[in-house]
């Protein structure tokens, strides 16, 4: 299940960069982080971050679609949750 996810963290990158109108391979430097984020979200990790001020300006710049990823793939992990 978590294989599955990161998975389509990583496809689903290149298609959210080109649907953003930037290039195929911008969001790859944070990959680990959309992971991360994406399994806090989910309420699997707990997960603090806290980025140098150039690396969190790149992300705050694309922050808008990368979240969208985030909390599309939180989403269909907490779908999958046992309760």
């Amino acid at each position: 299940m978590a294989v599955c996810r990161i998975a389509n963290v990583r496809a689903r990158l290149p298609l959210a960069a080109m649907g953003a109108g930037v290039p195929a391979e911008a969001g790859f430097d944070y990959f680990s982080h959309l992971v991360a984020s994406t399994f806090a979200r989910a309420g699997i990790i707990d997960y603090r971050w806290r980025m140098s001020a150039s690396a969190a300006a790149g992300y705050l710049a694309d922050a808008s679609w990368l979240d969208r990823i985030v909390s599309s793939e939180a989403a269909h992990l907490l779908e999958r949750l046992p309760r």
